[in-house]
């Protein structure tokens, strides 16, 4: 019993091993009257359907995979775009104007904003350097950064300075306390006949003066002095608290705008082997030009997103260093 079922396994086997092979190597015309494998097929490429180029688009035997012509109408009077696909190019091609124009505008605006930030001329002109849009190096850490703008930056500075001259003026207005000494000096010439006669005498002496009314003003004086001091110090407080606020935001659009490159370095492996697939089923006439213009798309769009990535982290990183109140020294402008 086991043997013939032995013998019938190895049968169907050896039938469908055979049948198998005969699919692979049966010929052509069995598979229909007028077939022609691609392997026999003449692939062809056109430059040009305006005259003698549309008549090389229908020869037997051929297979068309690449046509190029300035003007996009003879492909659709060829019937080799269709309409809604050139509307949907004109539409793409719209879509890029308008891009581009915001574009345009974005380049202006930033161009005033960093020349602001770097305290130059709003009319400078500022001609990008291909060497100032390499990738920032070693970011340090938030805490550096937050210590950084507590020492450089100008608005910090000018609190200090605001609250050195508060307690200069509280120690001003408790002098009033005290009694005032002063230096007196003096010459004298007299001639007064039959009375007394002077001549070239030099006085010196020390005064010691004190205003009664002191006694209440002062007081008066050094709560206004101390409410000046006061203040100024809740001043410094808000504006230690909003220079954290500011350095944490650049910080974090730093960080985020690094994360966008390594995800967008990842979108652009992801689109070139994507357009390969799809490359190779329309060499093989399995999928439309359409998809292949949109696959082409999709790899474009990738690396388009990675250098505004780039351009995005320059941007962070230099209003990181501008809040930080070390971007003019960093970038060594006087």
């Amino acid at each position: 019993m086991q043997s013939s079922q032995n013998k019938t396994r190895r049968r169907f086997l050896k039938n469908a091993a055979t049948i198998g092979a005969g699919f692979f190597i049966v010929p052509r015309h069995v598979l229909g009257r007028g077939f022609l494998a691609p392997s026999d097929q003449l692939t062809k490429a056109i430059v040009g359907l305006g005259g003698m180029g549309r008549g090389h688009i229908p020869y037997a035997g051929t297979r068309v995979v690449a046509i190029c012509d300035v003007d996009k109408n003879h492909l659709e009077k060829n019937g080799l775009l269709a309409r809604n696909d050139k509307l949907k190019a004109l539409l793409q091609t719209a879509n890029i104007e308008l891009n581009l124009a915001d574009v345009e505008n974005n380049l202006k605006v930033t161009m005033v904003n960093m020349n602001i930030m770097l305290g130059l001329p709003e009319e400078t002109v500022l001609v990008p350097d291909s060497a100032s849009l390499a990738e920032p190096g070693t970011i340090k850490s938030l805490q550096d950064y937050e210590q950084l703008a507590m020492q450089n930056r100008k608005d910090m500075q000018a609190i200090g300075y605001r609250k050195q001259s508060s307690e200069t003026g509280i120690k001003k207005a408790k002098a009033d306390y005290y009694p005032s000494l002063s230096l007196t000096a003096g010459y004298i010439a007299a001639d007064i006949p039959n009375f007394v006669t002077i001549t070239n005498a030099v006085t010196f002496g020390v005064g010691l003066s004190y205003s009664v009314s002191s006694l209440w003003k002062t007081n008066a004086h050094v709560t206004e002095a101390k409410a000046k001091l006061a203040e100024v110090q809740a001043n410094e407080e808000e504006m230690n608290d909003e220079i954290r606020r500011q350095i944490n935001q650049a910080y974090e659009a730093l960080l985020t705008a690094n994360k966008k490159i390594e995800v967008s370095r990842i979108s652009i492996d992801q689109g070139i082997e994507n357009y390969k697939i799809v490359k190779n089923k329309y060499d093989n006439s399995l999928l439309t030009v359409t998809d292949l213009l949109d696959a082409n798309a999709l790899m474009l769009q990738s690396q388009i997103s990675l250098e505004l990535a780039k351009a995005d982290a320059i941007v962070a990183y230099n209003t990181l260093l501008e809040r930080a109140g070390v971007l003019a020294t960093t970038r060594n402008i006087k």
